[in-house]
């Protein structure tokens, strides 16, 4: 069994916004410096699916409540990174940064979790066609989680006003990268 140091964690790469572009970016530039990465992705399906040389399919059933889906992707994901011993965790958007947090609760083994926030997540939850249990929950669950995030990486300054303002993550945790 191979050890790697770095698992990269996306929903899914059906299609191609600035969050899939950025983990195709990673994960295609540090295959060559960096063979053992692993990236893990709940939903996979399509070409770019045939960039990524390691992929493991957490088989996530997308017709499942999202609490069960978080839930399963979560313990599915711990097991994972406890099989293979990863160092550092780096997900991408809001469900696999949740799932990734989760993980690293669940586990006793020391790592690192970076998460990519692309998003100013107050307006995905108040603008979504989600009923207001999930909105509650959604805004919960990243009140709760992300403050337990080692690194969150935001796209532009207007996300991390939104995570340190309307989610309480502080902001010593959070890099602006544009």
């Amino acid at each position: 069994m191979m050890n790697s140091d770095v698992l990269f964690v996306i929903p899914t790469l059906r299609q191609l916004g600035g969050a899939e572009r950025t983990f195709l970016c990673y994960v295609q530039n540090l295959q060559e410096y960096a063979p053992y990465i692993v990236c893990v992705l709940a939903k996979c399906s399509g070409k770019k699916c045939e960039n990524v040389q390691r992929c493991t399919n957490l088989n996530v059933q997308e017709r499942w409540p999202l609490v069960l889906q978080l839930i399963v992707a979560s313990y599915r994901l711990a097991l994972l990174i406890k099989r293979y011993r990863f160092e550092v965790v780096v997900s991408f958007l809001t469900y696999a940064n949740l799932a990734a947090i989760l993980a690293k609760g669940a586990l006793a083994q020391k790592f690192k979790v970076v998460i990519n926030v692309h998003d100013v997540i107050s307006n995905l939850i108040n603008y979504t066609k989600l009923g207001k249990i999930h909105k509650f929950f959604l805004h919960l669950a990243i009140r709760l989680l992300y403050p337990h995030a080692d690194v969150i990486i935001a796209v532009a300054e207007g996300v991390k006003e939104d995570l340190t303002g309307h989610f309480g993550v502080p902001p010593e945790k959070v890099v602006v990268i544009y």
